[in-house]
């Protein structure tokens, strides 16, 4: 199951999505992130490079 299948991106809330380079969903993430602002929504995006998802947690 993924956001990206859903039928609209549309209308949705403000978004802050974060990935990680080694992480193994960064390109979903990354997928993601342009469908949500190809949509129109306003979207804060950020890509760190060369880090695993713990960084985000720290």
């Amino acid at each position: 199951m993924t956001p990206l299948n859903a039928l609209s991106h549309a209308d949705l809330p403000p978004a802050l999505e974060g990935t990680c380079d080694f992480d193994m969903l960064c390109d979903v993430g990354h997928a993601y992130a342009k469908k949500l602002a190809a949509d129109g929504n306003t979207l804060t995006y950020m890509r760190t490079m060369p880090t695993f998802r713990t960084v985000l947690f720290r």
